[in-house]
């Protein structure tokens, strides 16, 4: 949903419909947000790892994370997720 909005407001702030324009959008739409979304792949495949995690290693990381982690924790990491949130910036208020 986030690169939805960023890419429709990138687009609607175009100038014109020229080919110029269009790849300065999607050049635009990758500087804003190629970053998070690789952040966010770095972490859903850690979490996937600890998760389906087959060794005995993997299963009590998994254990000492869900039974041990204190909640502040896992909330200071839900945060680092949801911290960004674009808005629409063309539809009227």
């Amino acid at each position: 949903m986030h690169d939805a909005v960023v890419l429709a407001n990138c687009i609607y702030n175009m100038p014109d419909v020229s080919a110029v324009s269009m790849t300065a959008a999607f050049e635009e739409y990758y500087h804003q947000r190629f970053h998070r979304l690789d952040d966010q792949f770095k972490r859903s495949q850690t979490m996937m790892s600890v998760m389906t995690g087959k060794t005995w290693i993997q299963r009590m990381t998994r254990h000492a994370m869900l039974n041990y982690v204190p909640k502040w924790i896992q909330d200071r990491d839900f945060i680092k997720s949801f911290e960004y949130r674009p808005q629409v910036a063309w539809l009227p208020l």
